[in-house]
């Protein structure tokens, strides 16, 4: 496989034995991957245990949070370009879609935030509740005292740096080493990876699939950072519009299940969706771009 290097852009030379495979791909491929997603764990972790520190009680804090989350993340992402030595064009294109594809869209992220979240449960079912450290219900009961830090820390912060980190770098790199699918699946399985906890691990699996599916087809995270930001939130809307929900809107210290019909709805809703959007991307398939020609500007 040959690869244009002048539509790639420029390498920097400096630690290219570990930023590239001399002389054919890009960065980062999956090694680059793995190590993007330990670095960018250990200081998430390191810097949430230096607020804890010096600032105990503020971890819980969504402000905080989406700060540290920012500050690091985006610390990882700009060391990385600049190793990487590409024009933000090449790794973070924001060029505009189809508008018709949101409205399937949306109906993708709801089905599937409803099918994640049952599988949260079926995990708690089998594994039990999370233990404190990866107890996440202090950020949905956190958003009703800090509506606004909540959205930051879900709607802004998480989307942006995640989204540029997974759909944006690491995917880029891997689909010209891999090929498409399994540029998708590997960047999906380093995106659930990275949330650490089994009890995120199978929803950021399955819409780290789809957001990479929308990047790989549209050649755009313009999808990607909105499909995320809404996946992030709709469980905070649900808590607010719909009623009791076990398993959904309630948080529970013991394992609960949606009631049957909610589980066939939002498979049948991630189905339409997906089906909607496919057909879209194929109406649409012969101005598809290709890895090497999306990021030209």
């Amino acid at each position: 496989m040959k690869v244009d290097e002048k539509a790639l852009g420029s390498r920097n030379t400096v630690g290219e034995d570990f930023f590239t495979a001399p002389g054919r791909f890009p960065y980062p491929g999956l090694f680059q991957g793995i190590c993007l997603l330990i670095a960018g764990i250990f200081l998430l972790i390191l810097g949430v245990t230096v607020v804890k520190v010096y600032a105990p009680g503020a971890e819980h804090n969504p402000w905080v949070l989406g700060s540290v989350n920012l500050f690091v993340l985006g610390s990882l992402l700009w060391f990385s370009w600049e190793c990487a030595g590409g024009r933000f064009v090449q790794y973070f294109a924001l060029r505009p879609v189809a508008w018709g594809l949101f409205g399937p869209m949306v109906l993708l992220v709801v089905g599937t935030s409803i099918l994640a979240s049952e599988a949260d449960n079926v995990v708690r079912y089998l594994i039990g509740p999370p233990p404190a450290s990866f107890d996440l219900s202090w950020l949905y009961l956190e958003a009703w005292r800090r509506p606004a830090g909540t959205l930051f820390l879900l709607v802004f912060v998480a989307p942006i740096t995640e989204e540029l980190l997974f759909r944006g770098l690491i995917l880029r790199g891997l689909q010209i080493r891999h090929g498409d699918t399994r540029a998708v699946m590997l960047s999906a399985g380093l995106f659930a990876l990275f949330h650490v906890n089994p009890w995120q691990m199978t929803g950021a699996f399955l819409i780290g699939g789809i957001l990479g599916w929308w990047r790989v087809r549209t050649g755009s995270l313009v999808p990607c950072l909105l499909g995320h930001a809404s996946y992030n939130v709709l469980p905070l809307v649900a808590m607010v519009v719909l009623p009791p929900i076990p398993g959904l809107t309630d948080i529970m210290p013991v394992p609960g299940f949606h009631p049957a019909v909610l589980d066939v709805v939002g498979a049948a809703l991630a189905l339409f969706g997906g089906v909607r959007v496919q057909r879209t991307f194929k109406c649409n398939g012969s101005q598809r771009p290709s890895p090497s020609s999306q990021e030209k500007v």
